[in-house]
């Protein structure tokens, strides 16, 4: 019963899971591009790939939920 409820943080980050889910893809690969000519070791650039992708796909999820035409889809 304790656990059964959501914060706002929680709240906005379900409410744009679907979106990230579709959107994700593109994301990375266009984030993959980006950092390609970067020369850092694998991990690291794992890991910057990870963060920006992350934080990159939730911020187009958001954008994506705010047209009207994707709105009803997403």
């Amino acid at each position: 019963r304790k656990w059964n409820r959501c914060g706002p943080v929680a709240r906005w980050l379900s409410d744009r899971a679907f979106a990230v889910y579709v959107l994700h893809a593109p994301v990375l690969v266009v984030l993959t591009l980006l950092i390609r000519p970067l020369v850092v070791h694998a991990f690291a650039g794992v890991a910057l790939l990870t963060l920006t992708g992350l934080g990159a796909s939730f911020l187009l999820a958001d954008v994506a939920k705010r047209l009207p035409g994707l709105r009803s889809i997403l």
